[in-house]
Order: structure tokens, then sequence, then C-alpha cells
């Protein structure tokens, strides 16, 4: 780790800002550095895989500081947990040394139209249309309401600016990440509507949601993702394929970021 700080010490320009985080989504188990984590915090005898994670950052953020100077103004240090639980962000906040030392404190408040990919939701929206699925999405920004509530009381409560490190819309059936079953009619609705016109709306409102909930005040808001084809597993980019960007009109999602960032 100190040879990684050295190495953008030396050669990151001085006026860019380096986010330090340990790694993507270490409170999620379904995935391989989660796993990693709770075997670490076996080994170790800690209370939780979160205290490993914790354990960690601290441990990166020193090795950081180290190399740059203490409070430097090239780094932010980030932790982050899932949306859902200000218990996992206790977890790793709280007593583990992080407190004046982390920076920020990222999630991932996906909107995902009062969860619509559900399995009962996916075979209701099978027998509808597309223009049917942007129409819950445009009446349901309420229910992201309580997670973006949690990221705001853990911020206050450690006194933390608030990022997202994923964000987005999250419209896809649920159980397929994970299964790899599908429902096709629900399929081709979902990705009809993510490419539709209307999407812009949606996908507007939901950013300055976002802002409104003190999110891009002080750190970044990340998108996920930039460019992929929609699938079964989801349409998560912003973009279809790459040359759509020069596209007129381009994808809809793209278009709401770019008139967003403008303040349009």
């Amino acid at each position: 780790m100190s040879k990684l700080a050295n190495y953008l010490y030396a050669n990151i320009p001085l006026n860019r800002v380096i986010y330090v985080e340990y790694s993507n989504e270490v409170w999620n188990t379904f995935f391989a550095q989660g796993q990693y984590a709770v075997a670490q915090a076996t080994a170790l005898g800690l209370p939780n895989y979160h205290k490993f994670y914790a354990q960690r950052s601290l441990q990166i953020f020193n090795a950081f500081s180290a190399v740059f100077g203490a409070n430097s103004p090239r780094l932010k240090f980030v932790v982050s947990y899932q949306a859902v639980s200000k218990w996992v962000a206790d977890q790793i906040l709280s007593g583990t040394g992080l407190q004046g030392v982390a920076q920020i404190v990222a999630s991932a408040p996906y909107y995902d139209c009062n969860s619509i990919g559900n399995s009962t939701n996916t075979a209701y929206y099978a027998g509808l249309a597309a223009s049917d699925v942007l129409s819950a999405c445009n009446s349901s920004f309420t229910s992201l309401d309580p997670t973006l509530s949690i990221e705001n009381v853990v911020a206050t409560t450690y006194n933390l600016a608030m990022a997202a490190y994923e964000s987005g819309t999250a419209i896809s059936e649920s159980d397929t990440i994970y299964s790899g079953n599908t429902n096709a009619a629900a399929t081709a609705n979902f990705i009809a509507a993510n490419q539709s016109p209307g999407m812009y709306d949606v996908y507007k409102a939901l950013l300055y949601r976002y802002k409104s909930n003190n999110y891009t005040i002080n750190a970044p808001l990340n998108i996920f993702s930039s460019i992929g084809l929609p699938s079964k597993y989801g349409s998560w980019g912003v973009l279809d394929y790459l040359d759509q960007v020069n596209e007129s009109p381009t994808h809809p999602k793209f278009q709401a970021i770019l008139d967003f960032n403008q303040g349009k």
C-alpha cells in the first residue's frame, strides 16, 4: 500500500484530489471481498466483518497519510456501507478509530421505483407496458426517502461528507441477479422504459432528489454505470454503447445528466 501511495504522490497532479477507499462493497458477502472480510474477521477474533473493514481501512488511510502528510488536501478518505442499514455504518464508524480520520461516507442509494423488480411486481409489469413502468417510477420517489435519510443521519452523526459510490435507477428483476431466471415480458418492458424518452424526466427528477438530500454538495455522486448494453440483469448504462454519446437524441439518462450538470 505504501508503494501505491508513493506512486500516486509522485505522479498525480497537485490539483487533483485522490479518493482513497479500501475496496468496493465489502459489506456485501455476495462478492469475494465480502467473503474475505468475513474470514479475516473470524481469524482475528473481531465481532463482525464490518470491524475488519474498518480496521483495514484505517491501516490504509494511515499508510497514505504517512506519505502525503497528515490532513493532506490531496486526499479524501472514504468508507462505504449498505445504504439501507445504519447499523452497518455504526459498526464501521463507532469505536474503530475512523472518526476524525475518514472524511466521506458513501452508499449506493439506487432508485428501484418502489421495488418494481421484486417477484410480485415483475409478474405484474410483465402484463403491462413500458409506459406503465415509467408512470410507476414518476410516482414513487418518496419510496427512496428512507434510504436517503439514513445516510444523512450517518453523515451528521459522524461529521462526514455524503457521497454515492453507485447510484441511479435500478429497474430490473431482482431475482435474476441471484438466480439467472427471468420473465421475458418484464425484461422487455424494463429495457424499453429505460430507453424511452420518458426516462429523461425520471432520471433528472432523481438527480435533483439526490441534490435536495445533500448529495453533490462536497463529495461525488457516482452513477452506475457509464456504458453497458441492457440485458435481463438490468439497464445500468447511462449509454447503451459508446457512439451513442454523439447521437441526437442521445440516451435519455445521459441527456438528463448533462442537463443536471448545467443546472437545467
